[in-house]
């Protein structure tokens, strides 16, 4: 019988240890998450509190929220040179690269309706900048 209490004390104090621990290393790691220390470049120099320039991505046409009575309309618009286009609309996917001054364009059909025209620009380092047009085509009669 004493044998049997024994283990039962171990196992209760192995057990009693491990849950300590878990609850240890749980707030340390909410700590460190509160108070992140900033990064050293590998240089040793601080690091620039100001973000990097975002990738540029201008629509010159057409302006949001426009009303056509035409099945096609015309997206074009400047990023970086070389960069890579996407412009998606319903059914219609393309995937073109902007010229060497950035400048792009092409010509997307429309569905009777809103159209949802998202053109999405990656640059050749990687990063991603996408906007969302709103066109409606109308057979109606616009005035």
């Amino acid at each position: 019988m004493k044998k049997e209490i024994i283990i039962a004390i171990g196992i209760g104090f192995i057990l009693g240890l491990i849950i300590t621990f878990g609850i240890y290393t749980a707030n340390r790691a909410l700590k460190e998450q509160k108070n992140p220390q900033q990064e050293l470049p590998s240089d040793g120099s601080p690091a620039s509190p100001n973000p990097s320039p975002m990738l540029l991505l201008e629509i010159t046409e057409p302006e949001d929220n426009l009303v056509v009575n035409k099945n096609k309309v015309t997206v074009s618009g400047k990023t970086e040179p070389k960069a890579a286009v996407a412009l998606m609309v319903e059914d219609y996917d393309n995937l073109l690269i902007a010229d060497e001054e950035g400048v792009f364009s092409d010509e997307l059909p429309l569905i009777s309706g809103a159209n949802e025209i998202r053109v999405a620009v990656i640059s050749k380092n990687g990063e991603k900048q996408e906007k969302v047009l709103t066109i409606v085509y109308s057979t109606a009669k616009i005035e």
